[in-house]
């Protein structure tokens, strides 16, 4: 079982959605040999529109990095991949600040939501992920049947990343009185979002484990 959970954000050039999931499928097994090696033992795909999220599950904190420095690697950036990404996104890496587990019956599936923080709030929500997220959301992650909720974080941009057994019922979740009540104190004042600046809600597009 994976020890570590990292996050990498990029995107695709407009248009180039399809050919990039083209090329996942026919370099997977490139990638599973470059995985075997650095210790990485899962890796998901999730996609909105033209914006990517790999999560990834492994034995160290440094692995994700150490794969994308291989020769196979490597490779790609400079051939078929790299002609696929926006040259003007920079990969945002993100670092798991909680994992929350379950055991629910039946096949998962996986997806996440990409926020933003208010500025000068990542100190205050680092704070509340790791001491009191759990005790407000418990509940309902339990509720909802989510095998695992997991958030990760780089400076003000921020991945929840689920296994669920129904995706459709995540934002549904976000009605509940746990959430409501979270959202009404301390945990609204922190993420910047608006009716017109919803979160991005990522589907799963692939997923590899060993």
């Amino acid at each position: 079982m994976s020890k570590y959970h990292v996050g990498v954000q990029m995107k695709v050039k407009e248009g180039n959605e399809k050919a990039y999931l083209e090329w996942l499928a026919d370099d997977a097994p490139v990638l599973a040999k470059v995985f075997g090696r650095v210790g990485i033992h899962s890796k998901t795909v999730l996609t909105s529109g033209a914006h990517i999220i790999a999560h990834y599950g492994s034995d160290s904190p440094s692995a994700v990095g150490e794969a994308f420095q291989t020769p196979e690697a490597v490779a790609m950036l400079t051939g078929r991949l790299g002609a696929l990404l926006d040259p003007g996104f920079a990969p945002i890496f993100y670092n798991e600040e909680l994992r929350w587990t379950q055991s629910v019956s039946g096949p998962l599936q996986r997806a996440a939501i990409a926020l933003n923080l208010k500025p000068g709030q990542e100190t205050n929500y680092l704070d509340w992920v790791r001491n009191r997220a759990k005790s407000q959301f418990n509940d309902l992650w339990a509720r909802f049947e989510i095998g695992t909720k997991e958030v990760l974080v780089s400076g003000s941009n921020v991945i929840s990343f689920y296994e669920i057994k129904d995706p459709s019922r995540i934002l549904p979740s976000f009605g509940e009185p746990e959430a409501i009540a979270a959202m009404q104190s301390d945990l609204g004042g922190m993420l910047d979002i608006s009716a017109d600046k919803p979160p991005a809600f990522f589907t799963e597009q692939f997923h590899w484990h060993d």
